[in-house]
């Protein structure tokens, strides 16, 4: 990094590596497109961020001291941004972008540690967006495998 800056968290790892590359298209310059891509990719942010949360609390935090309202809570976050997804943002999850990255690595993620939040029950839009991305090389060749 120039200067020594160090840079960190992913929407601003993936803004460098957009701007030091001159890839318009992950992150486009035009206004509206530009700031429906950053929601889109901040929808997969909190959706990856509530599945970590919802894995420590229910996998780290021992049985008798977990907390079962924010547990609720979470589940019930995650399916209205799963709804949200389904209903609101077909067009742009068909384009790749960093929205369309960070939806597709979360709902992954969510694929690896949480299969129980179903994701894909009810909602085959955004279900058929994720098989598609899926089948991407980039994505086979970074497959979470269990350990």
């Amino acid at each position: 990094m120039p200067n020594n800056h160090p840079i960190y968290d992913s929407r601003v790892i993936m803004e460098y590596l957009c701007h030091v590359s001159g890839n318009k298209t992950l992150i486009p310059d035009d206004g509206v497109k530009r700031f429906r891509v950053l929601t889109l990719e901040a929808l997969g942010q909190a959706i990856a961020e509530a599945g970590v949360a919802f894995r420590y609390e229910t996998v780290v935090r021992p049985q008798g001291l977990q907390w079962r309202e924010w547990l609720d809570r979470h589940d019930l976050r995650v399916k209205a941004e799963f709804d949200d997804l389904e209903n609101a943002w077909s067009r742009d999850l068909a384009e790749i972008s960093a929205g369309s990255i960070a939806v597709a690595v979360a709902l992954s993620y969510l694929d690896f540690r949480i299969p129980d939040w179903q994701w894909r029950k009810d909602r085959p839009k955004l279900k058929a967006f994720h098989e598609a991305f899926s089948a991407r090389p980039s994505m086979q060749a970074t497959v979470l495998k269990p350990s």
